[in-house]
């Protein structure tokens, strides 16, 4: 791994763009990238700019970080996948082995629950091993993955990672590969952003989920131990993943639900070395970062007029298995709302300019979905009826108090937003980020009209 994440970050940042245009400081930089990435100006979040002669430029100590699992071909395993049956790939003589196909990648294709991996990789790279300065580092976690969730925590270990086969683990159990028996929380997390770029005050934190398609922005401090004891030249440091999820329907324990204590897959292996000059300041928690958008004081007024979106699973299989109000995608128009309080079926039409709430339930099944909405971002105003528009209303949730464009829905669970359509008009969808929910028809379309 690339100990800046320079090569990676030029790439990422086209892709996903984590701050608004309209979020630059009088000095021309974007504030979320201090002045221009300079940690000695601004908020002094870390990050030292270095300008290229090409006009790019890299920021050391402020490293993205994209996850993403993969399979790879044993060469025994029977390839089965439901295109197979429609004779879409007749070369592949399925179902069979495929011993030609050995060590290369693949995807199990279940268009119901989706896919995961049993190799975990960060910028593309398994097992990465990255050496920190003693000093603070802001990294950009994006999840990459077709379907899997992590929730990871920062972990020391005397004994070191032992294969899971060693460990007498078999199937779906070996996942990951290695664990560490004997991991414990060593450091903490300090969130700074989320998908729409800064919090309005950063949040410490033991752990932290990371659902397809979201970002999340952390510092961490290499210099000291969450005891107060300071780290020294080759301590080790493990980004670990806690979440247990054999399949893409959702996980078998989470840190929110029945966490399983012996699973700790090691991800990223930090290894500290040398002091390095640190000008950066951590937040503190009364330290605002940026305003969070304003709602209307009337906004409950505005609710039983919302538009209703309800994904579930369908009753038929291949290409329309997912649905989203009963119906599968339709290209050619927007959707319609499911019935709200007063009776409406609205068009998901909005005017520009204007304001609405939406909810986005799921309709149960036992399935997760990270559900991702296209141009505006949201504020979470209700979770299962539950108003969490106050800053720590949830505390599993922090993220509800921010700017934010996917909406993790846990089973049956129902999320209410507050959203502005206000720059451009033309048509737009929303879809789940389990891509294989999404290519099964798990996506609306919406519009902004003049």
């Amino acid at each position: 791994m690339d100990q800046t994440g320079s090569n990676v970050y030029k790439g990422l940042v086209g892709l996903y763009p984590i701050y608004d245009p309209k979020d630059y400081s009088a000095s021309g930089g974007p504030q979320g990238m201090l002045d221009g990435g300079d940690e000695r100006q601004g908020l002094r979040l870390p990050g030292v700019r270095t300008d290229n002669s090409d006009g790019s430029f890299d920021v050391e100590y402020d490293v993205p970080l994209a996850f993403s699992d993969f399979r790879f071909d044993d060469g025994v395993t029977t390839h089965k996948d439901i295109h197979d049956t429609e004779g879409e790939f007749p070369d592949a003589n399925n179902p069979k082995a495929h011993p030609e196909w050995w060590g290369k990648t693949f995807y199990k294709h279940f268009p119901n629950h989706g896919f995961v991996g049993d190799v975990m990789t960060v910028n593309g790279t398994a097992f990465p091993v990255m050496e920190v300065k003693r000093r603070k580092y802001r990294f950009r976690f994006l999840d990459a993955s077709i379907a899997r969730i992590y929730d990871f925590k920062l972990m020391s270990s005397t004994q070191g990672p032992k294969t899971a086969i060693s460990l007498g683990y078999s199937g779906d159990e070996l996942q990951g590969q290695y664990r560490i028996p004997d991991g414990q929380q060593c450091m903490k997390f300090t969130q700074i952003a989320s998908d729409g770029g800064l919090l309005p005050f950063a949040v410490e934190r033991d752990n932290f989920e990371l659902w397809p398609a979201k970002r999340r922005e952390m510092i961490i401090d290499f210099t000291r131990y969450q005891d107060g004891s300071p780290t020294k030249k080759g301590d080790v440091i493990y980004l670990t993943n806690t979440m247990k999820m054999p399949d893409g329907r959702m996980w078998a324990a989470s840190n929110r639900f029945s966490p399983d204590a012996k699973y700790k897959v090691p991800i990223i292996k930090f290894v500290i070395g040398d002091d390095a000059p640190d000008n950066s300041v951590m937040p503190t928690p009364d330290k605002k970062l940026r305003d969070i958008p304003p709602l209307p004081s009337n906004w409950k007024t505005m609710l039983d007029n919302r538009l209703v979106f309800e994904v579930q699973r369908g009753n038929t299989i291949g290409e329309t298995e997912w649905l989203i109000n009963g119906k599968p995608f339709d290209p050619s128009k927007p959707a319609t709302s499911m019935k709200n309080p007063l009776g409406k079926t609205l068009p998901a039409t909005q005017k520009l300019g204007s304001f609405n709430i939406w909810e986005i339930k799921n309709g149960g099944g036992g399935w997760v979905h990270p559900f991702h909405l296209h141009m505006e971002e949201h504020r979470t105003v209700m979770r299962n009826g539950r108003d969490v528009t106050a800053r720590g209303a949830d505390k599993g949730r922090p993220e509800d108090y921010s700017r934010e464009d996917l909406v993790a829905l846990d089973p049956s669970e129902s999320v209410m937003i507050y959203r502005g359509f206000r720059d451009f008009t033309g048509p737009y969808v929303g879809h789940c980020h389990n891509l294989a929910h999404e290519d099964h028809a798990m996506m609306f379309g919406w519009e902004i009209t003049p």
